[in-house]
């Protein structure tokens, strides 16, 4: 939860839905500076098997907000090539896609895109992913992508190799409610990959200086190491949790 003005420090705290947190099972994190070792040898969750810590994903905040209308994609089908991939679980790909001339995806709060690949079979696949960075992100975009044992799409973008070409497209359907949320209080109930457009959501709350919104997050995952965007800077303050570690030093707050 986060209070107002009043509060000693902007600060979001996140009840995890996983009841057996502790124990020999727990995923250690990789450190941040070991990023460079694992975009040469764990940028795909084929690499899993030797990328004993991936480099855990992080993101300063940034309350970035367009109106709908502005994305970079229409409705007509369109291609971004892939200009870098890292592996940030032992499942997940962060994939980040160019864009021409410096500029932002221009997507609205919570919106999603619409992306397309070819299964198995050598038929057309698509799938809504919504984006982790924000429009703050200028020249380019990032997707975080759980890779599911069987997951038409997820299989395909984590073959996707570098300098490929990827398709996309913004429909109005994806998009939904829109920042200033006009609540008090907003919860969040979040299952999985579930957590990527409540960070838009995030990024836009907590980003907002002057913005006194409570947050309830509750994050649903099947074990510690299946826990998305941990180690970021969005998540500033856990409590109540044993036996998880503390956000990254590196982490700055937003201005009081």
């Amino acid at each position: 939860r986060r209070g107002g003005a009043a509060a000693s420090a902007r600060r979001l705290a996140i009840l995890l839905g996983h009841l057996a947190m502790s124990g020999a099972n727990s995923a250690q994190h990789g450190p941040a500076d070991s990023l460079a070792d694992f975009r040469q040898s764990c940028s795909s969750v084929a690499d899993a098997a030797k990328c004993e810590s991936p480099a855990p994903y992080s993101s300063e905040l940034y309350a970035a907000t367009v109106p709908p209308g502005e994305c970079v994609f229409g409705e007509e089908w369109s291609s971004a090539p892939l200009v870098k991939r890292e592996l940030v679980a032992h499942d997940t790909i962060l994939l980040t896609f160019g864009l021409p001339d410096d500029t932002p995806l221009g997507l609205s709060t919570c919106a999603c895109l619409l992306v397309k690949g070819v299964d198995a079979a050598g038929g057309d696949v698509v799938r809504p992913y919504t984006p982790v960075s924000t429009n703050a992100m200028r020249g380019s975009f990032e997707l975080m992508v759980k890779v599911y044992d069987g997951g038409a799409l997820s299989t395909f973008l984590d073959r996707v190799t570098m300098g490929e070409q990827v398709e996309f497209k913004h429909i109005p359907f994806n998009v939904k409610i829109q920042y200033p949320f006009g609540a008090k209080h907003v919860g969040m109930l979040v299952g999985g990959t579930g957590i990527t457009p409540m960070l838009q959501a995030l990024h836009a709350l907590l980003g907002t200086v002057d913005d006194e919104t409570q947050i309830t997050l509750i994050d649903s995952n099947k074990n510690q190491r299946d826990i998305l965007a941990y180690g970021g800077c969005l998540i500033l303050f856990l409590t109540d949790v044993p036996n998880l570690p503390p956000p990254p030093a590196a982490c700055r707050l937003p201005p009081a």
